[in-house]
């Protein structure tokens, strides 16, 4: 079983860079107005810096005395950061959000073969490992809190989709699909309480009128005529705003729109844009900016 760094690790390498020059270009002009209406932060927090391929590095050394890039990958953030290893300031960790290798979370998926019948137990063994989540905090790995939290589009990455990928393979082995579905039904429910959590620990890192940038993307881009209408109208948030309310009711709640909601509960939003974000060179995302503040 692959571990979590592992498998983020192989998600980085596995997708061939965009052309995210324009979107880098937009999310800093935004960064950069609202910090002009305050005194110089001291320090920056990256969580889900991957790759570094949506966001300006130069901005960050710019506008901050230090700047900590944290992801669970860290090749990834030693590639990116290749060229500034030796510029005071710039620090790296390597940091599992959720826990995951820590708990062992996916060391002993096989059980589910023998739970199959069972799913009173098979609740039981997804809710066990869930707790522990729910009780790890990666916030403790820090003796500071910072002026600014940038949060890259991570709220999809958390845990979903590694589980998803796990089961995937475990069906190909013989594991029934509805007791694969009857696994992500569960998860997908217990996934509001697992961002709440997250999001928590980034609040309690900022500091009293600290900022907190959030990407959250929410729409892939298609051929379809719907996602050319974004593609049309992606420069007024006032349009956006209203062709996703028809998006909503139309699918629902995403894991990204729900990271937002979660946030907004905690932090008072302060400003949003939409941005198209190329992910790699096959999968562009709709993705909203917000900016958020502790007041």
């Amino acid at each position: 079983m692959k571990t979590s760094r592992d498998f983020y690790a192989l998600l980085n390498q596995s997708n061939e860079l965009g052309d995210n020059r324009k979107y880098i270009q937009e999310t800093t002009s935004m960064m950069e107005s609202l910090l002009l209406t305050r005194k110089k932060p001291r320090n920056a927090l990256v969580l889900g810096a991957g790759r570094m391929d949506d966001l300006s590095i130069d901005f960050f050394l710019r506008e901050f005395d230090q700047v900590i890039f944290t992801d669970i990958d860290g090749p990834s953030m030693d590639k990116a950061l290749e060229t500034y290893q030796n510029v005071d300031g710039v620090f790296k960790r390597e940091l599992d959000y959720l826990g995951l290798d820590q708990h062992h979370f996916f060391e002993d998926f096989d059980l589910l073969f023998t739970l199959e019948e069972e799913t009173s137990r098979i609740k039981n063994f997804l809710e066990e490992k869930l707790e522990k989540i729910l009780h790890y905090k990666f916030s403790e790995e820090f003796t500071q809190t910072f002026d600014f939290v940038y949060l890259s589009p991570i709220y999809t990455q958390l845990l979903y989709r590694q589980v998803e990928q796990t089961l995937q393979g475990l069906v190909l082995e013989g594991l029934k699909e509805e007791t694969k579905d009857y696994v992500l039904r569960m998860l997908l429910q217990r996934m509001i309480n697992l961002i709440d959590h997250f999001n928590s620990q980034v609040v309690n890192l900022l500091i009293k009128d600290g900022l907190v940038f959030v990407v959250s993307y929410v729409v892939l881009i298609g051929d379809d005529r719907f996602s050319k209408r974004i593609i049309e109208t992606i420069e007024s948030n006032e349009e956006m705003d209203t062709l996703y309310d028809v998006y909503q009711k139309t699918y629902g709640y995403g894991l990204g729109d729900y990271g937002l909601y979660s946030m907004e509960q905690r932090i008072k939003p302060v400003r949003s844009r939409w941005f198209l974000w190329h992910q790699s060179k096959h999968q562009t995302y709709a993705v909203n900016f917000y900016a958020f503040e502790k007041i």
